[in-house]
């Protein structure tokens, strides 16, 4: 059984996890507005799925706080070790989505101000 102590130790690490999350919701909503931030998250999600079939489905009309909310729950009760893989690997594949989308160097700038969070997040590089 998880003490208290052991419990709030992960939550902590869970919350770091989450922070480079919620640091690009604020910094791409203004360009792609919730709802697009939502939808390539989504997207981000059902293709690390695949890898993590654990991870929350997404649920259309959620705001971004539910859909993070959502990811925390889960990540939380995953565990420590594997919620940092899955969370690394969800960082990623909606970095390269994004990336896709509006380029690295748009990328690099948008998310520069993003802490990593836990891990290995670094936006990918534009390809030429």
């Amino acid at each position: 059984m998880m003490t208290n102590q052991a419990a709030i130790g992960i939550a902590d690490g869970i919350d770091l996890l989450l922070q480079p999350w919620h640091q690009m919701a604020v910094q791409l909503s203004p360009l792609i507005g919730d709802s697009g931030f939502c939808a390539l998250y989504g997207r981000a999600v059902r293709l690390t799925s695949a890898q993590f079939p654990w991870l929350p489905p997404i649920q259309p009309g959620k705001s971004i706080d539910a859909l993070l909310g959502a990811l925390r729950v889960q990540l939380m009760a995953a565990g420590q070790s594997e919620a940092s893989l899955a969370n690394t690997a969800l960082l990623t594949t909606f970095t390269k989505l994004l990336t896709g989308l509006i380029g690295g160097a748009l990328t690099m700038q948008l998310l520069d101000a993003a802490p990593a969070g836990g891990g290995a997040f670094k936006p990918v590089q534009e390809q030429k």
